[in-house]
Order: C-alpha cells, then sequence, then structure tokens
C-alpha cells in the first residue's frame, strides 16, 4: 500500500465517523420519544412545575384534589415529607396543605391524588362591576310585616319549629296553590338562590351549609 493510499483512508475516517453517529442517533431517537411520562407529572399543574425545578426544599402552599373524602393517606404522605395540612375541606374533596417542592413529585405518586395546584389567590379577569346598593327604607320592612305577630325565638320554640310551620311558604303565597289539592306531584323545580340571612334563628349554632347529601357524586350541595 502506498502513502496515496493511506492519505485516501484516511480522508475518508470523518465521514464514516459521522455516518456511525447518524446511525446510532437514529435508533436512540425513538426510545426517547416513546419513553412514557411518568403519571405524577400529569397530576401537577404547570406553575408547579416550574417551581419545583427552582424552588428547592422551600416550602410551598399547594391545594391537593383528591378521590375520595378519606384523607388518612394523602395526609401520612404529606407529614412523612416534611409537610403539614393547612385544611381539610368539608364540602368538596380537597385538601389545602404546605410542602417542600422538591417533595411534590413524589407526593403525586399517592394513587388517591388526582390533581395538585398551587394554592394561590384568584382573582376575575376584567373589571368587576360595583354592586348598587338597595335604597329600601325600615318602614317598607314594617309594612310588609304588618298583620304578623312577632314572636322572641327561645330554644323551646326552636324545637317546636317543622317544615309545615316555617313561614316562607306563607311569604311565598303557597298555601292558596295547597287548596287545590296541587303539591307538585311530578314538577321539575330548579332553585335559583340569590343568598340567605346567615343571622336568621333557625340557622342558630349551625353551619349555613348543611343536611342530607342526595347528590349523586356525593358533593353537598
Amino acid at each position: 500500500m502506498n502513502y496515496s493510499t493511506l492519505g485516501l483512508l484516511k480522508g475518508n475516517s470523518k465521514p464514516l465517523m459521522l455516518i456511525s453517529l447518524l446511525m446510532i442517533s437514529s435508533f436512540a431517537i425513538p426510545l426517547a420519544v416513546n419513553s412514557p411520562i411518568s403519571p405524577c407529572y400529569m397530576k401537577i399543574s404547570h406553575t408547579l412545575l416550574n417551581m419545583i425545578e427552582t424552588q428547592g426544599d422551600t416550602p410551598i402552599n399547594i391545594l391537593i384534589t383528591t378521590t375520595t373524602d378519606d384523607y388518612s393517606s394523602v395526609i401520612a404522605d404529606i407529614q412523612r415529607l416534611g409537610g403539614n395540612i393547612r385544611n381539610q375541606f368539608q364540602y368538596v374533596d380537597v385538601l389545602a396543605a404546605s410542602i417542600p417542592a422538591n417533595k411534590i413529585l413524589t407526593l403525586a405518586e399517592n394513587k388517591d391524588i388526582l390533581r395538585i395546584y398551587y394554592d394561590e389567590p384568584r382573582s376575575l379577569a376584567g373589571v368587576i362591576p360595583q354592586i348598587p346598593e338597595l335604597d329600601v327604607e325600615p318602614e317598607s320592612a314594617d309594612a310588609y310585616l304588618s298583620g304578623y305577630e312577632t314572636i322572641v325565638a327561645t330554644p323551646e320554640t326552636i324545637a317546636e319549629i317543622q317544615p309545615c310551620n316555617y313561614w316562607n311558604p306563607t311569604a311565598m303565597g303557597a298555601e292558596p296553590v295547597w287548596e287545590l289539592g296541587d303539591y307538585g306531584q311530578d314538577t321539575l323545580v330548579v332553585i335559583i338562590d340569590t343568598g340567605l340571612w346567615a343571622g336568621h334563628f333557625l340557622f342558630a349554632g349551625t353551619s349555613i351549609i348543611g343536611g342530607v347529601d342526595l347528590s349523586p357524586d356525593r358533593h353537598r350541595i
């Protein structure tokens, strides 16, 4: 073999190396693309994912939605990972907690957790119109109540109150309808509640939200 042949082989070595690298990478790229993403990442909001990478062991306030209202396993994991419980919500399956940012991914492995959000104040987008003040005079209320006897509610009288003697049917004018023998059979009723008076004696010493849970998804309404 002469020197010119050696020079030709040496000159072609770089293209051969490049071709070899391309062939190897062509096998590696599909493996990277097809590798499954951990389900834990899918449970975490984008805001929290960014904080996990930058906040280290700084405690972060989070909201956790769960598959059940039995929070025991989630609470145990939070405490094991150095976090603490800030609130256990009663009417939705949600926990508020504080936990080191670098432990959130580990917490997401809990099978009872649906989603983890960054707990921060939120506000409605745009300008919120000011609620107009109602021009209500005290005498108008007196006129409405004329003819009714005012009684002082005591624990004894409250205990005697039953649905049949609530004031609401009288205020709504339901009694004339009852006289027709129509009690709402086979009727779909939609109630749009504009609020209630929390100071009413019927709510004394009780939670404003309460009652029997008749909703199919177990969430009280």
